[in-house]
């Protein structure tokens, strides 16, 4: 479960992701905030993968770790996707594409400035808080 077998990489990153999809399946079941959590974690993973293959433009935030431009764009653009797919497989009325684009830079945004290792978790909270309340905003 750990790319470097390190202890410490499997407490931050599946650890996390795992505690994080058991809250949602005990308490966001068949809700579209569970939906829009899990898809930003579609998000996340794109950003993993896409910043170290194409990332090519490298900043840090004050205590998080090294970060691409392409990554964080890239949480954003599957995010959006994300939602897109589980409502449709969900049979879930399709999302305001205003509403969509603000959760894609959100996540963007969570997943480029979260502490090193807790995006995961600033990810689910940022997307429950945003769920509740940015559809009475909009």
């Amino acid at each position: 479960m750990s790319r470097s077998s390190s202890p410490s990489e499997l407490l931050f990153g599946p650890l996390q992701m795992v505690t994080v999809m058991v809250y949602v399946g005990l308490t966001k079941f068949k809700t579209i905030t569970g939906l829009i959590i899990m898809a930003s974690f579609v998000g996340d993973a794109a950003a993993a993968i896409v910043g170290l293959h194409y990332g090519r433009h490298k900043y840090k935030v004050v205590l998080g770790g090294e970060k691409s431009v392409e990554g964080s764009v890239a949480c954003g653009l599957f995010t959006i996707i994300g939602i897109i797919c589980y409502c449709y497989m969900c049979s879930f009325a399709m999302l305001d594409w205003k509403i969509l684009i603000a959760f894609g830079v959100t996540s963007s945004l969570v997943e480029a400035t979260a502490l090193k290792d807790w995006d995961n978790v600033f990810l689910c909270v940022a997307m429950e808080v945003m769920s509740l309340h940015l559809p009475k905003l909009l």
